[in-house]
Formats: structure tokens, sequence, C-alpha cells
């Protein structure tokens, strides 16, 4: 077997010392053609600056007759392989050796009319010259002409310039190179599989033909498994963008009832304010319901595409409310077949709450301390009361139920980590009491036997972001211009800002917006403009950074959370403001 492998490692060495010969003198060959373009123009050149300097210092000689300076001229100039001659007006031939009759004939009869011209090749036995001609005018009278000027140099064999000497080393260089490594590459490629194959083959029974062969008819059959797999696949993946489509329009939907959702809700809120009727009171619990459903939707199209996401981003601004919102809508709709009764209010002073933090992390702290509570429930009609409250520096959310309660002594266990399966409490408590006071709050319980629990998460309250305006500032000369299309927003801002008596313009496409501001310019406008305007048109961010009013422009969106875009609207100077606040917006009126 050694032998065998080296006999085909030295075909193989063969084949490959042969194709880089090959290799090498095809690029030796395309080196010496360009070498002799090279030489050539080298020397045309440098017998041209010859030739021009000559004419410039024969002539005035020439002219007087100096017959012994041109000599010299002539001589110096004159090579080997180059000799310069000239014939004056009368035909008499000047040259440096008059011993080579063969020149001197030949330019004494060339004929004048040929003159000038450039590198002629012309046999003059046994040599061939390239030959040069050119008058030599008189330098007082250029229209007289003096005699011509004659280069014959000799069509020399060929020679190296010091490039293709670089060339050919460095070539011999890289083929040793090559030659070492590719060939122990060519050898572990290839003659081992060769060699591997060939002792698998020896140690094949004789039988196994036929079971070789059986394995090759089954070939064509294996094929039209792989195809099935493959159309399964691709009926798959269709089904699974028809159905992120129809996801989309569902969620676009949701996303688009929650505008004038916002505003019934306000109305019927001041409704039933005034009006107290248990009509009223079963038409705001239907909105709230609807909202509920609407959070779900949106909420669940989130995780869906975060789940999607490689670089999640997790510390974030996000309303605290917002959030709270979402895990009891979550929840309302998980126990929608059970007695609880969840109930939540959120004063209006702690609705705008921004927390810096990790949403998830709080969703999730949120969640399990409300089925702590569901847990604990021991009646048929419980009941679960959370609420989010302003206190001088302190955001509270209190989570109370009326369900066993929790026996003194196991307050300070159960802060600790300890779980009783009956009370429903345990490690989730003592972790969500570790991450909030991390944050700088803290979580306390106070309960009571039969009665129940309530548990307290405060957070303190730190600086808004930059972006959030804590009121809408307008002056009695100012303009608004709000950009929405949604009728029933355009009627909110209408009757919020009827009282100040300032203008107010009304738009529900981008370009009517552009249109009329671009003839229509003022400092004293103050743009107030949604971020979702319709699937064809550009969104309220764009036309903020065409139109870049800075602390004068107003986003208004559902997606005040969405980082991205709280980056975009600092960059840009101006304000950010969540849809579902604008109920609750103050307006700061200076005359």
């Amino acid at each position: 077997m050694n032998n065998n492998k080296r006999k085909l490692a030295n075909i193989i060495a063969r084949f490959f010392i042969f194709s880089l010969i090959i290799v090498f003198i095809f690029t030796l060959l395309i080196g010496l053609y360009f070498n002799g373009f090279y030489e050539k123009d080298k020397l045309n050149e440098s017998s041209q600056k010859i030739h021009n300097i000559l004419m410039q210092l024969i002539a005035p000689s020439l002219k007087i007759s100096d017959i012994s300076e041109v000599k010299k001229l002539l001589y110096m100039s004159s090579s080997k392989n180059e000799q310069f001659i000239i014939r004056n007006q009368d035909k008499t031939i000047i040259m440096s050796d008059y011993g080579q009759k063969d020149l001197y004939n030949y330019i004494r009869n060339y004929n004048p009319l040929n003159c000038p011209s450039s590198n002629q090749l012309e046999s003059i036995w046994p040599v061939k010259y390239l030959i040069t001609c050119s008058p030599l005018l008189d330098p007082e009278n250029p229209s007289r002409k003096l005699g011509e000027l004659f280069s014959l140099k000799k069509k020399t064999s060929f020679s190296l310039s010091p490039l293709i000497i670089y060339i050919v080393a460095f070539l011999i260089v890289l083929f040793l190179i090559l030659f070492s490594l590719l060939k122990k590459m060519l050898v572990k490629l290839f003659l081992n599989p060769v060699i591997i194959l060939k002792q698998y083959l020896s140690n094949c029974p004789p039988n196994s033909v036929e079971n070789i062969s059986e394995k090759i008819n089954t070939i064509p059959y294996e094929l039209y498994e792989i195809k099935l797999t493959f159309d399964r696949e691709y009926l798959k993946r269709v089904e699974a963008e028809k159905y992120k489509a129809i996801v989309d329009i569902i969620a676009g939907l949701c996303h688009d009832i929650r505008s004038p959702l916002a505003c019934l809700e306000l109305c019927i809120s001041e409704a039933k304010t005034h009006l107290p009727n248990p009509i009223i009171e079963i038409q705001y619990e239907a909105i709230k319901n609807i909202r509920n459903i609407a959070n779900n939707v949106l909420e669940k199209y989130r995780v869906d595409n975060q789940s999607n996401s490689i670089n999640e981003i997790y510390i974030k601004y996000f309303l605290l409310s917002s959030i709270i919102e979402t895990v009891v809508s979550q929840k309302r709709y998980e126990w929608r077949h059970s007695s609880v009764d969840l109930d939540l209010s959120i004063n209006e002073d702690a609705s705008s709450f921004w927390l810096e933090s990790d949403p998830n992390e709080i969703k999730r702290v949120l969640s399990n301390l409300i089925n702590n509570a569901y847990e604990a429930l021991k009646q048929e009609r419980g009941q679960i009361k959370i609420s989010m409250t302003k206190m001088n520096n302190i955001i509270s959310v209190c989570i109370s139920d009326n369900g066993k309660g929790i026996h003194p002594q196991d307050l300070e266990r159960i802060l600790k980590g300890y779980s009783t399966k009956h009370l429903g409490k345990g490690l989730g408590v003592s972790t969500s009491k570790q991450f909030i006071e991390r944050m700088g709050g803290g979580i306390s319980i106070s309960s009571t036997i039969n009665v129940g629990t309530k548990m307290y998460l405060d957070f303190p309250i730190s600086q808004n972001p930059t972006w959030f305006p804590e009121y809408l500032l307008i002056y009695s000369d100012s303009e608004i211009i709000v950009l929405d299309d949604d009728t029933s927003i355009h009627s909110f801002w209408k009757e919020k800002l009827k009282k100040y008596a300032v203008k107010v313009k009304s738009f529900f496409s981008e370009q009517e917006l552009l249109n009329w501001h671009h003839n229509n310019k003022s400092e004293n406008q103050i743009f107030i403009m949604d971020y979702q305007l319709g699937t064809e048109q550009a969104n309220g961010l764009e036309l903020l950074k065409i139109i870049n009013p800075e602390k004068k422009g107003y986003l208004i969106t559902s997606f005040a959370e969405d980082i991205n875009l709280q980056n975009e609207i600092s960059k840009l100077n101006s304000w950010l403001f969540p849809k579902k606040l604008l109920g609750s917006i103050k307006i700061h009126f200076n005359v």
C-alpha cells in the first residue's frame, strides 16, 4: 500500500510541477512580450531627445559653414548602434565616420520629400535601421532650410529590463513556495481520500456489489421523499406568512381603535361624574373591556415580534401605568370565566410617571403578585383591587385582596422567601422585593386573617425623560397645527383649546400640511402630530424632521415607549407624548 501511495504522490507531484512550469513559461512569455515594447519605447524616447538637441546645436554652426564644429557634435552623439548624419542643401554629406559607404550612399540618395519621418524601418545591407529624418532650419529665418539631420539606429537584438529580471526572480520564488504548500494540500485532500476509498473497496465482500446495486435503486425514492419534505416546509412557510399578515392587520386595527376609544372614554368619564346613571356606568365598563381586548392583542403582537429580535433592548423608559393596565387586561382575560372581580384605579397625577427599568421584569413582578392575591381568595366572589397613587415623592402601587390573609409571624418569613402553598405567597415575593429595592424602592405587606392582604410597591419619583412634556405651553398669539387622520382627535383638540381663543388649524394628510406650511411659515406655530397617519403616508416623526420646530413640536403616539422613537425625538429636541394620556394633558397659557 505504501508503494502505491508513493506512486500516486509522484504522479500528483509531476502533474503539479508540469502545470506550474506551463504557468511559469506562459507568464514569462507575456512579460518578455511587454518588455520588448518597454525597451523600444525607452530607446525611442532617448534617441528622440538626442535628435532634438542636435538639431538645436547644429543649425547655427551649419549656417556659418563651421564644418569642424558640426563633425565634433556628430562624433560625440554617435555610438556603435546609432549614427547621426547631416546632408546640406547641395547634398554634401557630413558624418563622423566616412568609412561606412552604405550609409553614405543611402543618405545621399534619400528623397527629401520623405523628410520629416520618424522610426522608419529600412534595410541597409546587411543591417536593418530605424531612420528618423528632421529638417534643419535657419534659426533667424525658419522658412529657410539648411539641410536634413538623420539618425540611424540599429535594430538591436533582445535585451532584458531590470523590471523583467525582478519579475522572473519573484516567479521562481513563488513557484517554489507554491510547490511545497500545494503538494501537501493535494496529498491530503485528494490522495488520502482515494487511498481510503481503495481500502474500503478492497475490504468489501464479493456479495456487497448486489447490496450497492439495491441502494442505488433506492436513490430516486429517497430524492422524492426529500422533495416532499421541501414542499411541506414551503407550504408551512406560506401559511406562516399569511398568518403574520393577518396578525399585522388585526394589530393595526386594535391600534387604530384606541384613539377614538380614548376620546369616548374621556367623554363618558366626564358624563359619569356629572350625570350618575347606571347606563353610563355600563357603557364605561364596556369601553374598558374593548380597550382590554385591544391591549391584549397588541401585547401578544409585540411579544411575538420581540421573540424574533436578536438584540432586544431591556432597560428603557416606559409608563408604569401602561404596564399595569397591560397586566390587568391580561389577567381579566385569563380569569374571564371565574367569579373574581379585578378592579383597577390609577390616579391622574400618577398616570404620567415614567420608569427607567426593564419593562419585562416589572410585568413579571406585577403578574406574580396579582397571581398570589388570586390564589389567596377563599370566596366564590373574590375581589382584587389594584390602585396607583402619587404620595409626596413616591409612586405607590397597592394590590389588595379579600382572601385568607397572612399570620403576622409569617410576614417577615414570606419577604425572605418562605413559601406556604395555601397562602399563595412565596419565593415570588422575595425576588420581587429584591428587584424593587435595587431600583431604590421597596415592598411592604399588611394583612388581617380572614379579611385580606394589601401589598404595597413603592417607586421613587425620578426626573421625567427630557422628551416628555409636563404640559403644553401656548401663548395668546400661538397658532396650533394639528395633524391626525382621526376626526375625533381633531374634535378633542378644538374642545380642549376652545377656552384659550387661539387659532387651531386641522390637517388630515401630510401633503396637505406641507403645501400649506410652505407658504405660511411662522415662529408662533405649534405642531401637534400623530405618529401613524396611514399606510401610504409619511409618519409624524418624518414630518417633524422636515419642519424642525424643535420645542414647538409634539409627537402624539401609542408607541411612546419605543426606545428608537424616544432616541429620534431627542435628536430633534422635540416632545413625545403618549396618546393614552391625552385626556389628562395639562395646558399652560401665557399672554
